[in-house]
């Protein structure tokens, strides 16, 4: 093994290096062992307590980034529910109604999930029940279409 001599100057370069990118990069950079600079580190008081601290502190700020992000996601899901439902009832045609609708469901149902909710629902349907409902229903919005385009 060849014994290497390395000035003050380099030591202190090698350590503040090994600081900003940590003891692998900084070996990788100088071309001087990991092993030297992590015993340099030592001897200079970078413990990995201080970078202990460091990670922590870098982590509550990604956190907290993380959640402004999440919430600025809740409010765009949520734009972009209540765009999709009054594109619905723009729709000049069913189809695209039931397009719009269905962008607005999968947008509720995402928000709903980033606020942590449930969104499966188990339900017990009577069929004549819901036909006559839906059928109700049709007559409705057929009504609105004649009404818009008359």
């Amino acid at each position: 093994m060849v014994r290497h001599n390395y000035t003050d100057a380099q030591k202190a370069e090698a350590v503040d290096l090994s600081v900003e990118v940590g003891a692998t990069e900084a070996a990788r950079q100088t071309g001087i062992s990991k092993r030297s600079i992590n015993t340099w580190r030592n001897q200079a008081g970078h413990t990995a307590r201080a970078n202990i601290k460091k990670t922590e502190a870098a982590t509550e700020v990604l956190v907290a980034v993380a959640a402004e992000k999440r919430q600025e996601l809740r409010g765009l899901l949520l734009d972009a529910g209540i765009h999709h439902v009054r594109q619905s009832i723009a729709a000049d045609s069913g189809r695209d109604a039931q397009a719009w609708m269905i962008g607005a469901g999968i947008g509720v149902d995402k928000y709903r999930l980033e606020m942590g909710e449930a969104t499966g629902r188990m339900e017990t349907v009577d069929l004549a029940s819901a036909e006559s409902t839906i059928d109700l229903e049709v007559e409705r919005l057929a009504k609105l279409h004649d009404a818009k385009h008359a």
